[in-house]
């Protein structure tokens, strides 16, 4: 899941953001292996009646 210090990222441009600087962290000051990183751009509640919340499938697939 995507989170950071603000709460859970939602758009594409966050979900990308937060990807790459993950796995900076990861490889860079916790010298994790590259190849047993994997990451899920976790799909956000989309099914909740609230408009803002409809474009969320979208911006998973597109992140995907």
């Amino acid at each position: 899941m995507k989170f950071d210090e603000e709460g859970q990222v939602a758009t594409i441009a966050e979900k990308d953001w937060i990807c790459r600087r993950s796995y900076d962290i990861l490889l860079n000051e916790v010298q994790f292996p590259p190849k047993e990183i994997f990451f899920d751009p976790n799909v956000l509640t989309i099914c909740t009646g609230t408009e803002e919340n409809y474009s969320y499938g979208g911006f998973f697939i597109s992140a995907v």
